[in-house]
């Protein structure tokens, strides 16, 4: 059986992101200029901007889609002097009540 491993949300209701960030010895660390941005499949920029820190090494957002389709959300910082990057594909659907 195969398991839907990308996450669905709601059009018009709030989503939640989270990202645990961890060093090179998977250490949940800060990261140096936490990132997010959001694009649609295109590549097209919907919204970037500075997470929230909830606690070490863990970082989120909440975000309101507007539109349906698949998207990219993409973490980003710095660790230790090196770049990370931490991506995940999301759809946004609209479901009508008949």
């Amino acid at each position: 059986m195969a398991t839907d491993l990308i996450k669905k949300f709601q059009k018009n209701n709030t989503a939640y992101f989270q990202c645990y960030y961890r060093d090179q010895v998977s250490t949940l660390t800060d990261p140096t200029s936490p990132t997010y941005l959001i694009t649609d499949i295109n590549g097209a920029t919907i919204t970037s901007g500075t997470p929230t820190k909830k606690s070490t090494g863990l970082w989120y957002l909440f975000w309101e889609p507007t539109a349906t389709g698949d998207f990219v959300i993409t973490f980003g910082g710095t660790i230790d002097g090196d770049s990370v990057k931490i991506r995940r594909k999301f759809k946004v659907i609209e479901t009508e009540l008949v």
